[in-house]
């Protein structure tokens, strides 16, 4: 899990934290944190099933490659034009796929499997060990909680997953890098979600797994595409 203090520059400061040096960081009265900005997928619950069962099936069909780098490419080249709305989630997958050298017969065989797979994943998402006490502990300093979530999915599909982890009244506010990207794709996201908090930069953090949105713009911009 990772953490930032927001300044006025849009995170120019990033720390990472564990959960209970958190919760000892948000105690020190100077200077106060008031808000926090949660990530969804790796921060309340495990994003990787999904992914892990994917490259299992992959490797059986013949391809060679690690988790980290695999993924790092299917998300800095693909998901974000998911998120952005460009592509559908399974075209993605299937660009992906082609571009990693399988035939069109086995993508078919991929994402034939996959559906059921992912339906699977999607339904049985469960909270992170001591993500629920670790949510009471903040409510009870009364830490504005709000997510910001980095992932392809909108605000009603993000609350549903809160939903179905069991955690969805901790939470203020639902801000997603996919709705404010495709109705405004000039809009910073995190000036959105400071906004939408109503405090100042430096009284909130944003914890997170990914880093996606702690990156400059530049970086995000400069990501080959197909």
């Amino acid at each position: 899990m990772g953490t930032a203090r927001i300044s006025p520059a849009a995170f120019a400061r990033r720390q990472t934290l564990k959960p209970l040096e958190l919760l000892r960081r948000l105690r020190d009265p100077a200077p106060p944190v008031a808000g926090l900005l949660f990530d969804v997928g790796g921060v309340l619950y495990d994003d990787t099933v999904w992914s892990r069962w994917l490259l299992k099936l992959l490797t059986r069909l013949g391809l060679h490659t690690s988790y980290t780098p695999f993924f790092r490419v299917w998300q800095r080249e693909y998901l974000q034009r998911v998120t952005c709305g460009e592509l559908e989630y399974w075209q993605a997958l299937r660009l992906f796929l082609r571009s990693a050298g399988l035939s069109h017969g086995q993508i078919d065989e991929v994402e034939a499997a996959g559906h059921a797979r992912r339906r699977e994943c999607d339904a049985e998402i469960f909270p992170l060990p001591g993500v629920v006490n670790v949510l009471t502990c903040l409510r009870h300093m009364n830490i504005r909680l709000v997510i910001l979530s980095s992932g392809c999915l909108d605000a009603p599909g993000v609350k549903q997953q809160l939903v179905k982890l069991g955690i969805d009244t901790y939470f203020d506010d639902v801000v997603t890098h996919a709705d404010i990207t495709r109705a405004e794709p000039a809009t910073s996201v995190l000036d959105v979600a400071i906004a939408r908090t109503g405090m100042a930069p430096h009284q909130l953090c944003y914890v997170d797994a990914t880093q996606r949105l702690l990156e400059k713009p530049a970086q995000r911009a400069s990501a080959p595409r197909p």
